[in-house]
């Protein structure tokens, strides 16, 4: 039934290009349904719409890492691990919020019958609220937990308070050690806003100050690498009469550079003297962690949208941002903007050769609530699409 709905909703696009609805050279990558997840409480659900007690949609993460996919639901305080057909593999579960499994097996449960009950599990952990989670080639899965506030404290470095910690999962599925600012057993983090690996297997964590953001870098066994605090005010001028706010950090192909996404604005006041700030470009500049340098920068091209005066009836054309979708291992940066109300065009950009190649996929998934994306170390792109009543994971091979 999946490949016959895909091969419809191809021979529409097909028709609608012949047709002129669209341009006949452009080539729209088509979503390929993996499997469904219903919304409730067991091991293989969602939680969301449950109660009220839940996080938003957009909290929940979706990764994948050599063909299996991970899903986080922040809200039920658990991680699920599945196969390409659905088939739930390994669980990390708060105990206090979600019922006993029933497909998987604790190992103090786990005897000596079958195969099936040595290979999938499931393991307590009492998460407070997970954030983030990462996971490497060796099957290491880093989790980023917010600690309760009676556990936080008060940072004078960063005028803020430290209330995140990140748990390491060894091979084996348990817990072996937690992860803080100094390395194993250290300090709380400033709150995480974003966390992954690289293809070194070096954990890469950003966090949020109240001055801008703080990296850290470590390797495998958690010992830190690098920390380097990025400040707005840190970042060069690149053009005169502009205002600089950096957005993501986003690792290097080596591994002692990161690359800082930075938005640039003019600003402008009205009759009123009201500040307006009007988007001009994106500059991803190149930083190196040794040295805490800038090494240059370079230009994403501008998509630009047309819009309408109704006054004049003139049509004005402006810049428009694009999203950062995140990166492959191949050393590729993957930015998105709205092309069509059901497709977005993907800039895949070389961080050596500077080469882009663009992509379009569709994404017009009529009823949805929203799509969640990540980009898979093969270049890959993998989205979890929201219904009232459902979650459906696809792909979109880009990677081909």
């Amino acid at each position: 039934m999946k490949q016959f709905r895909l091969s419809i909703t191809t021979l529409i696009f097909l028709l609608l290009s012949v047709f002129g609805c669209r341009n006949k050279n452009m080539q729209i990558v088509m979503p390929e349904e993996l499997f469904v997840l219903p919304i409730g409480k067991t091991e293989t659900d969602l939680a969301f719409f449950t109660d009220r007690q839940i996080s938003p949609l957009k909290e929940t993460q979706i990764k994948m890492r050599d063909g299996l996919i991970y899903i986080l639901d922040p809200g039920a305080g658990k991680l699920m691990e599945f196969n390409s057909y659905g088939e739930i593999l390994t669980l990390w579960y708060n105990p206090d919020r979600n019922p006993k499994p029933v497909l998987l097996k604790e190992e103090k449960d786990i005897g000596r019958n079958t195969e099936k009950e040595a290979t999938k599990k499931a393991f307590p952990f009492r998460f407070y609220h997970p954030t983030g989670f990462a996971v490497n080639s060796q099957k290491q899965i880093y989790i980023a937990d917010r600690l309760p506030d009676e556990s936080a404290v008060d940072s004078a470095e960063y005028g803020l308070t430290l209330n995140h910690t990140v748990i390491c999962f060894g091979k084996t599925g348990k817990a072996e050690y937690f992860l803080g600012q100094e390395g194993v057993s250290g300090n709380p983090f400033p709150y995480i806003t974003d966390i992954s690996v690289d293809k070194n297997d070096c954990l890469n964590i950003t966090s949020y100050t109240a001055t801008g953001k703080v990296f850290f870098k470590y390797d495998s066994k958690g010992n830190l690498l690098h920390k380097t605090v990025i400040s707005d005010k840190m970042i060069p001028s690149v053009q005169k009469e502009t205002v600089s706010r950096q957005a993501e950090i986003l690792p290097a192909t080596n591994s002692d550079n990161i690359l800082i996404r930075t938005d640039l604005y003019s600003e402008r006041s009205n009759s009123n003297s009201t500040v307006h700030y009007d988007f001009l470009k994106t500059v991803i500049w190149a930083y190196d962690l040794k040295e805490n340098s800038f090494r240059g920068y370079f230009n994403l091209p501008n998509t630009e949208t047309k819009v309408s005066d109704t006054a004049s009836w003139a049509e004005n054309s402006y810049p428009v941002m694009l999203s950062t979708d995140g990166f492959d291992h191949r050393g590729n940066l993957y930015f998105s903007s709205i092309e069509q109300e059901d497709t977005e065009r993907v800039l895949i950009l070389n961080q050596i050769s500077r080469n882009i190649e663009t992509k379009r996929i569709f994404t017009g998934f009529e009823k949805s609530i929203m799509l969640k994306r990540f980009v898979t170390p093969e270049g890959i792109i993998l989205g979890i699409v929201f219904y009232p009543e459902k979650a459906v994971i696809y792909w979109w091979r880009t990677d081909l």
